[in-house]
């Protein structure tokens, strides 16, 4: 919520789930991630009397309610205060903005816009943290290296990819020939991100080893990497949080690793994961002792 209106929750200051909004937020991500995939559940959800009985609150005192309520009151506290505010988030860049009519977001939107980054990024972000660090500390070999290249850790969104919703497509009424079959006007098309992402014509026939010195490789198998690389989509449907989302795993990584050292507390069961459609990593305790000259 920082980000989004200039409000920490102080999760990291109080050492908890603070109003139990990282709990609400796993459920209600169990929930929006099927419903992504089957937009006909969406609309009778979003029926006038489902919607009223089923919908969080904007006056709940916690989950994702809560937070509902604090963009609400943010939009409304910064319209009525008239001026430019001294918070630079992205709810002033919502409020800056201005169409070739001159004018700007309706609140609804402002309400809606500063509400979606705060519940759209926090449980992929989180599972590849978690997977890059189980991935470095179990490979001794990258895990010493990576501590004079910290950069190495992009290859972890690659090999255990968040995301594996198919990101349907609609064929065009006339229908279209793929890989050489044809498929009939209307149906609808995906691809397995877990295949893509393993593709050992794409990444060689090491494709399950975790190697990141794969992407230390010529430009042109680089190019062909990010090519097979739609764990953010691409296109129309580029994640409009993929910069965030990178900023915020470099920035994780490096600073975990230059300031920690890490150790599973189970190698053998380092953490519990669960897929509908996306993946999810949870129940992880690690060992944290700080490295010398940390901060």
């Amino acid at each position: 919520m920082d980000l989004a209106f200039s409000h920490p929750i102080g999760f990291m200051k109080q050492g908890e789930d603070v109003s139990t909004i990282i709990e609400s937020l796993t459920a209600l991500f169990g929930i929006t991630r099927i419903l992504t995939t089957f937009p006909e559940l969406q609309r009778f959800l979003n029926l006038k009397w489902v919607y009223r009985f089923l919908a969080s609150k904007p006056s709940d005192d916690h989950g994702p309610g809560m937070i509902r309520g604090v963009a609400i009151n943010e939009v409304k506290r910064r319209l009525q205060q008239g001026v430019q505010s001294k918070e630079k988030d992205l709810l002033d860049r919502f409020l800056e903005y201005k169409d070739e009519t001159g004018n700007g977001f309706p609140r609804r939107d402002l309400e809606v816009e500063s509400f979606t980054p705060v519940i759209a990024g926090p449980e992929s972000v989180a599972t590849i943290l978690r997977v890059a660090v189980i991935y470095i500390i179990g490979t001794p070999r990258v895990y010493r290296k990576l501590q004079a290249e910290i950069d190495e850790n992009r290859h972890s969104g690659t090999i255990s990819t968040p995301v594996s919703t198919p990101f349907p497509r609609t064929v065009p009424p006339e229908g279209a020939n793929i890989c050489g079959y044809f498929l009939p006007g209307g149906c609808d098309v995906g691809f397995s991100m877990w295949a893509l992402g393993r593709n050992k014509t794409v990444f060689g026939e090491d494709v399950d080893c975790f190697r990141p010195e794969r992407w230390f490789d010529t430009k042109e198998k680089i190019a062909s990497y990010e090519k097979a690389d739609l764990t953010f989509s691409a296109g129309l449907t580029t994640c409009l949080g993929r910069h965030i989302a990178m900023f915020e795993i470099h920035k994780t990584l490096f600073e975990l690793f230059r300031n920690f050292e890490i150790n599973l507390a189970d190698p053998f069961v380092p953490c519990v994961a669960d897929n509908i459609l996306t993946f999810l990593v949870h129940d992880m305790p690690v060992y944290l002792n700080p490295r010398p000259g940390s901060n």
